[in-house]
């Protein structure tokens, strides 16, 4: 795909919608698909294992991106991991493996997610009292996510079309993610709670992380910036196709 050649249009204002951004098949992954399965080869290959913290020294130590990241117009530099932040938060293996688990019985629930995102947060979770904006360093704003009072039914919708989705589908993992993230259901940890759904939702049981913490932080410019695509009027999900590609390269770098 030639990122430097995609344009974003018209963005979307969330804070009124009633349905999901972005309904089940809008999409066909290629670029993560193939990432994906490569490193589910590789897996399987070598036996491989890793550590959150493993990955941030990697990254702190080697991590640079490379003339092709760079040529995406939704990238700027990205951070350095720091190691002590991601020893400190909960293992977010077993909740994926928790989810996963939901998921496969096809029962996955909007209480579901709020359980999994305290999980994630821990003693510092706090409800969502009101829309918030979302921010790019690069592009500046990004979006405007929904009321909370429409929140509860889009995160039925969403469990729904989880619920229903293929499998182990990267295309359906993909809008999951895409979809949480313009939600913004909760005050805290929603980049967290989307990484954890398509984990989850990709689950296996040599190698439940795929898109680590680590590495979100890392691309988590490229990662918004991305998301800014999916957010028009015409939405165009390349952009976070490839981003999360490129993550899975790089990790299977890293593990390999």
């Amino acid at each position: 795909m030639d990122v430097g050649s995609i344009k974003p249009k018209y963005l979307r204002d969330f804070r009124d919608i009633e349905c999901l951004p972005l309904p089940a098949g809008s999409f066909k992954s290629t670029y993560f698909s193939n990432a994906y399965s490569a490193f589910l080869n590789q897996c399987t290959l070598t036996s491989v294992k890793w550590s959150e913290a493993q990955i941030a020294d990697h990254l702190n130590k080697h991590g640079k991106l490379s003339d092709h990241d760079r040529a995406a117009p939704f990238c700027s530099p990205p951070a350095k991991p720091d190691m002590d932040r991601f020893k400190t938060r909960p293992e977010p293996a077993k909740i994926i493996k928790r989810l996963a688990l939901i998921i496969a019985e096809r029962s996955l629930s909007p209480y579901d997610l709020e359980v999994a995102n305290k999980a994630l947060i821990g003693e510092d979770w706090q409800p969502k009292e009101r829309f918030t904006h979302i921010y790019n360093r690069k592009d500046g704003h990004l979006l405007l996510t929904p009321d909370p009072k429409h929140i509860p039914s889009l995160m039925r919708l969403l469990c729904r079309q989880v619920n229903s989705a293929e499998t182990k589908d990267p295309s359906s993992a993909l809008i999951a993610f895409a979809n949480t993230m313009m939600i913004h259901p909760f005050r805290d940890g929603n980049g967290r709670l989307s990484r954890t759904l398509l984990n989850a939702m990709l689950y296996n049981h040599h190698h439940p992380i795929l898109i680590s913490g680590a590495m979100s932080y890392f691309y988590d410019s490229m990662l918004i910036g991305a998301l800014r695509f999916s957010n028009r009027t015409d939405p165009d999900l390349r952009p976070l196709d490839w981003t999360l590609g490129r993550m899975v390269e790089v990790l299977g770098h890293i593990v390999a």
